[in-house]
């Protein structure tokens, strides 16, 4: 599944869907189709490659300490991965987005 935008709060099938069909009209609009956009994105890009890891916390204290650590999180927003700087975070639970400069936003 994808999360297109964070108005539906899971991943929604139908909402990939539309986004590719808008995707492929722009395509098909400049002669071309969604196979040449994705290697035109690879030239200009790289190709990317991702991984999930799912951690599991079974029990009273894994819930516990999966809350544990999502507090920790929004206490101690990330500001960098690697060499690159996190611009914004979203906390869904506070419905607050933060920006890297201290601002703040509803969400």
């Amino acid at each position: 599944g994808y999360l297109v935008r964070s108005f539906v709060r899971d991943k929604d099938a139908i909402q990939g869907i539309v986004l590719l069909a808008e995707i492929a009209a722009y395509y098909r609009s400049k002669g071309q189709t969604l196979y040449d956009g994705l290697q035109n994105l690879f030239t200009t890009y790289g190709y990317h490659e991702e991984k999930t890891i799912s951690k599991d916390f079974p029990g009273v204290d894994g819930k516990e300490k999966m809350a544990a650590i999502m507090e920790k999180v929004r206490e101690e927003r990330p500001s960098q991965f690697d060499q690159y700087k996190v611009l914004e975070t979203e906390d869904f639970l506070a419905q607050t987005k933060y920006e890297a400069d201290g601002s703040t936003q509803a969400i």
